[in-house]
């Protein structure tokens, strides 16, 4: 509408009413507070982020129910709020992509299916064959209802999208199965997940000219190599792309990143 000037063509009365939504923080709030129990004794969880926003709603949710003496976990949320990474003395770093995978485990140990992105690594899929359960995908940009069921199924895994969420989710199930972090890991296979920006002039061009396997409908081109996944989708804005890499090795990560990344250099040449 903004784009073929409609608002120039109607009436004032129109373009709807401004609703007042502020109710919704608290909302969201007691939605967190009530995923935790009243005691976190054996967790001393503690939450990082430069969002005051999200700090404020943290401290609210969490208040005093942290147990100082119990495991030491820091979780970053980002600024956005959409992921959260942790820090373990026991484990060390566990980064985003790990803790959707815990969080996968732990919904399909309760007999539930979960959604994620397309380009989310596929090991989530290996672990839900473990537990006869599905992982259904949903595109980046959506051209029709081929993930229809994926994004209606996407609310039910709100910690793909929410940091504190899954951070909540997790020490839930910490304290109720009375483990440790590394515990509730340990038989999640290692892997290492990278992306990168690639700046390129002709994204649709590079693209062709690397592969005619499509990834998916509008999600670009999907690669194998050396036991690895390689996805390649194009930005919103045209003038890019990203490149996803699933390795069981770092190293191989940054290889292919690099190497994909001068593929696509050279291509558009």
């Amino acid at each position: 509408g903004l784009a073929r000037s409609d608002y120039n063509k109607v009436a004032h009365d129109d373009f709807g009413e401004y609703k007042d939504v502020s109710a919704i923080k608290n909302l969201y709030t007691k939605a967190l507070s009530s995923q935790l129990p009243d005691d976190l004794k054996g967790v001393c969880a503690v939450f990082k982020t430069p969002s005051n926003r999200i700090s404020h709603i943290i401290n609210e949710s969490v208040g005093d129910k942290i147990d100082a003496y119990g495991e030491r976990i820091v979780f970053s949320i980002s600024a956005d709020g959409k992921k959260a990474s942790a820090y373990n003395e026991s484990i060390g770093y566990i980064p985003y992509e790990m803790l959707v995978i815990l969080g996968c485990k732990i919904f399909f140990s309760e007999g539930k299916d979960v959604s994620l992105p397309y380009s989310f690594p596929l090991i989530a899929d290996d672990i839900a064959k473990q537990y006869n359960k599905t992982v259904y995908r949903y595109y980046n940009c959506s051209f029709d209802g081929s993930d229809e069921q994926a994004r209606k199924k996407a609310s039910d895994s709100s910690f793909v999208n929410d940091g504190a969420i899954l951070a909540i989710l997790i020490i839930r199930y910490l304290l109720k199965n009375e483990i440790s972090l590394f515990k509730a890991i340990q038989d999640i296979p290692r892997f290492y997940y990278t992306s990168r920006y690639i700046s390129v002039e002709n994204p649709s061009k590079a693209l062709k000219n690397i592969s005619t396997q499509k990834a998916g409908l509008g999600e670009g081109v999907a690669l194998n190599e050396n036991k690895s996944r390689v996805l390649i989708r194009p930005i919103k804005s045209g003038k890019g792309v990203r490149i996803f890499v699933e390795s069981f090795k770092s190293e191989t990560a940054v290889e292919l990143c690099d190497k994909f990344e001068k593929l696509l250099k050279d291509k558009n040449q």
